[in-house]
């Protein structure tokens, strides 16, 4: 187990950066803490089925079949590679083996953070929260891909807000310069220098 930071990352690439929650992959000569399952019924004493647990982020499988678990929650992220009993198929019983007298201290602490993670009762997890800024700048750049495909105002604000809502409100003239000030927003935007920006 390590703290995120001490090596490389790697994501399902289905997924965006905000939903993706990076696993970093573990080198062998780095490993303090090896964790092996065994497969388990769930009557048994300290079988745990994984995936249910709910400081459970993320779990991934690497090309060597090592089964890698993102824990967050509590203001911490820590992550386990396990080897052993495939722990996304039923419960299991978690084996966990220090490496070396000199990690023993290190070991611990990771321990010890684990179990407080593992006490929380997480809250349920919500989307990420659109704020007026971002939100502005996602309508602007709809409305500049519509104006460059040579679509109409109304037909980017049918996208953005739904045919009722603009059919009520296009008549009243607060929607059609709204759709305006999204077209000058992301024009400043995409001729601002941006590209210079990023190269």
């Amino acid at each position: 187990m390590q703290k995120l930071g001490r090596s490389a990352p790697f994501v399902d690439p289905t997924l965006t950066a905000l939903e993706a929650g990076p696993i970093w992959t573990m080198l062998a000569h780095r490993g303090r803490l090896s964790v092996t399952a065994e497969r388990a019924s769930e009557a048994d004493i300290g079988s745990v089925f994984i995936p249910k647990l709910s400081v459970v982020k993320r779990i991934l499988i690497d090309a060597e079949q090592h089964q890698h678990v993102l824990f967050r929650g509590k203001g911490s992220v820590l992550q386990l590679a396990i080897n052993g009993a495939d722990i996304v198929s039923g419960p299991v019983k978690l084996s966990f083996s220090v490496h070396g007298v000199e990690n023993l201290d290190r070991t611990e602490g990771q321990l010890r953070e684990l179990r407080r993670l593992l006490s929380w009762t997480a809250a349920p997890e919500t989307d990420a929260r659109w704020t007026v800024r971002n939100r502005n700048m996602r309508n602007g750049f709809i409305m500049y891909d519509f104006k460059e495909a040579g679509h109409r105002y109304r037909d980017a604000a049918i996208l953005i807000y739904g045919a009722q809502a603009t059919q009520q409100d296009w008549r009243k003239g607060a929607m059609p310069a709204r759709m305006r000030r999204d077209w000058l927003r992301a024009k400043h935007f995409v001729f601002g220098g941006w590209r210079a920006l990023v190269k």
